[in-house]
């Protein structure tokens, strides 16, 4: 298990990355060999196996219940929801970060609407801009680059409160742009 890992304890099961240690317990309890024998009795393949032991992917909610089943520990449901949740949540944290610093990162640090340097810095000396959705995800825009740009502060409070169709056209061209590269 990595250093950094979690290790917080819930209901007496420990959170992600453990997946690895319930995965043994079903082998062992099993009397299965290795992980191929592993997967196959569970119908996923050696590669999901390793990326789970790995702490990269989780198990599904399926594939959880069936595992604590066969261990004689069906009636631990709720835990494997806030097991997987938990997971979910720190994954789509991680990935929204990574999006944002490549959206500003794509920007060079300079406001898309503007065309002016960041006003400040973050505590990392990253240049701060904000992301704004071109399409609200009210109105069923994504949050993918395709639909993201990075704004300075004011600008970015002028699009939520004010924007006009000039500005509009001018983000939807720059986006148009990467799309193109």
């Amino acid at each position: 298990m990595e250093e950094n890992a979690p290790t917080k304890d819930l209901k007496g099961i420990q959170t992600q990355p453990v997946w690895g240690d319930i995965l043994d317990e079903l082998r062992i309890k099993e009397s299965l060999v290795n992980d191929t024998s592993l997967a196959r009795s569970l119908g996923v393949t050696r590669g999901y196996i390793s990326l789970i032991r790995m702490g990269k992917k989780d198990l599904s909610l399926r594939l959880a219940e069936e595992v604590f089943r066969r261990l004689g520990r069906g009636r631990d449901v709720d835990v494997i929801k806030e097991l997987i949740v938990e997971a979910r949540i720190k994954s789509r944290y991680q990935n929204l970060a990574w999006l944002r610093r490549y959206i500003i990162d794509r920007a060079n640090g300079i406001c898309q609407l503007c065309s002016n340097q960041a006003p400040f810095a973050e505590p990392d000396g990253r240049p701060y801009l904000e992301i704004h959705q071109l399409q609200p995800a009210s109105q069923g825009g994504v949050y993918r680059p395709e639909n993201l740009v990075a704004l300075c502060p004011n600008c970015n409070r002028k699009m939520g409160i004010n924007p006009t169709q000039k500005d509009a056209e001018r983000l939807k061209t720059i986006l148009e742009g990467y799309e193109n590269k």
